[in-house]
């Protein structure tokens, strides 16, 4: 029988999706340093590669030191972000979210088993707790992250919407486990029945 679009709940892949997007996306602000500018702004005037291009043509040497100085500009940016916040503030913060990240894709993995006795249903909600207390220190790095460091908040608010999204699905998800706890008490209560005969 067919289950109407709308009455149909969350699957468990769902929750391995959203995991799986959340380090994905995670990652990649991470290798941003968490979208940190400097307040300082660009020392040059802002050339397009046309322009760029253009007055190579016309003095290579100028061209050339146009290139090299937005590169030296990049660098400089960098070593001002470096300097106001040590390197190592922003790798420990780095390092811990993306523990946390593949820990919680682990134990989303880990719990996408489908339990055929009461210890592994046991074992199943340990990992799908586990996977909740990840979103959570994900939550707390976040938010300590934001303090130490000039984020622009708005730039993490998205993730921390996905990260509350994955806690309710993991919720749900691991709510369904009473559905699978009755299962195994019928099969255990059926196979009682058939030993005592």
């Amino acid at each position: 029988m067919a289950v109407l679009k709308n009455d149909r709940g969350i699957s468990e892949m769902e929750a391995y999706n959203t995991a799986a997007k959340l380090r994905a996306e995670l990652t990649r602000i991470l290798l941003r340093n968490f979208g940190i500018k400097t307040t300082k702004g660009k020392y040059l005037g802002s050339f397009t590669e046309e322009e760029i291009k253009k007055i190579t043509e016309q003095n290579p040497r100028i061209g050339k030191f146009i290139r090299m100085a937005y590169k030296l500009e990049e660098e400089l940016e960098t070593h001002e972000i470096l300097r106001e916040y040590p390197a190592w503030v922003t790798e420990m913060l780095r390092e811990k979210v993306i523990t946390t990240l593949n820990s919680l894709v682990d134990h989303v993995v880990r719990a996408n088993g489908y339990p055929v006795n009461f210890h592994e249903l046991e074992i199943r909600r340990d990992y799908q707790n586990a996977a909740i207390k990840d979103c959570e220190i994900l939550l707390q790095d976040l938010q300590y992250a934001m303090q130490i460091l000039p984020i622009d908040v708005n730039k993490l608010l998205p993730y921390v919407d996905k990260i509350e999204f994955e806690i309710a699905v993991l919720k749900g998800w691991r709510k369904a486990n009473g559905k699978i706890a009755k299962r195994i008490r019928k099969q255990e209560a059926s196979k009682q029945k058939a030993e005592e005969k």
